[in-house]
Order: structure tokens, then sequence, then C-alpha cells
């Protein structure tokens, strides 16, 4: 009798384990999926916000003045409000190659298909001010993701348009 009680127990405490197992496995199963799905969602808003961003009204007025504006060709000649929105329109733009390059947007398409033109034109303009900007800070860095957005935004627009670029896409300085 003695000896089925053991045996008794020990089946009991084999079970216990392999519940114990199983529920383990099944609750970081969850765990995993619950951050997946959060992680998608935190990818989702910080798209959305980085869109916003470059269509918020601020971001917008200061597109339309640099593209409306004749622009100085060196940096030290652009006056306040040229400076401040070649910064703005600079900033927008590294945030979001940020986010592409950390792969907080991804894929960086999402970026593309929506604002590759934008993305060129304000580079055709703004684009000789930030490298003018890097090297007189000795700053191979400075708007570095800028840079990286803008080199992909050209691999995107030639896999779709082939080679032509439209005249308002170039640097000018």
């Amino acid at each position: 009798m003695s000896t089925s009680i053991v045996t008794m127990a020990s089946v009991l405490t084999a079970a216990a384990t392999v519940l114990t197992a199983f529920a383990f496995f099944y609750a970081a199963f969850v765990t995993r999926k619950q951050l997946r799905i959060m992680h998608a969602q935190h990818v989702r808003e910080a798209a959305d916000k980085a869109f916003e961003e470059f269509d918020s009204d601020s971001v917008r007025a200061a597109r339309a003045y640099i593209f409306n504006s004749d622009l100085p060709t060196d940096v030290d000649a652009l006056t306040g409000a040229q400076l401040e929105a070649v910064e703005k329109v600079g900033l927008v733009i590294e945030r979001m190659g940020f986010l592409v390059e950390t792969g907080l947007i991804n894929p960086p398409e999402l970026v593309f298909t929506r604002l590759c033109g934008a993305i060129l034109r304000c580079d055709a303009k703004i684009g000789p001010y930030l490298e003018q900007e890097r090297v007189r800070r000795n700053d191979p860095e400075h708007f570095s993701y800028y840079e990286k957005l803008v080199e992909r935004a050209w691999q995107y627009w030639r896999s779709k348009h082939g080679e032509e670029l439209p005249a308002s896409f170039t640097r000018k300085l």
C-alpha cells in the first residue's frame, strides 16, 4: 500500500510539473504575441506622428516658404526666416530618417510612397545648406539620418521612375 501511495504521489508531482511547464510556455507565447501587437501599434503611431509632423501647418508653411524663395548660395547669407525654415524642414526629415533607419517605420516604403517627391524637392532646396553646415561644424554625422533618407528616397524614385529626374528635384548650389 505504501508503494502505491508513493507511486501516486510521484505521478501527481510529474503531472503538476508538466502542467506548470505548459502554463509557463503558454504564458510566454501569449506575452510574445502581445509584445508584437504593442510593437506594431508603436510603429504605426511613430509613422503617423512623422507624417502628421511633415504635413503640419507650420512645416507646410516652411516648405512653401523654401520652395518660393530664392535662397542665397551660402548658408551664412540666409536670413533668420530662411534659416528657421531650412532647419525646421531639415529636422523633420532627419527625424523621419531616424525612424526609418531604426526600423520604427518599417517598411520604409510607407514613407516613400507618400512623401518621396516632397523629400527630394526639399533636399534640392535645403540639402546644400545642410552639407555646408556639416562641414562648418566639422561633424560628418550632422543630419546623417536626413542624408540616409534622401539617398533611400533617390533609390526608391529611380526604381519607380527610372533615371529621369524632374529639374525641381536637383540640388542647385
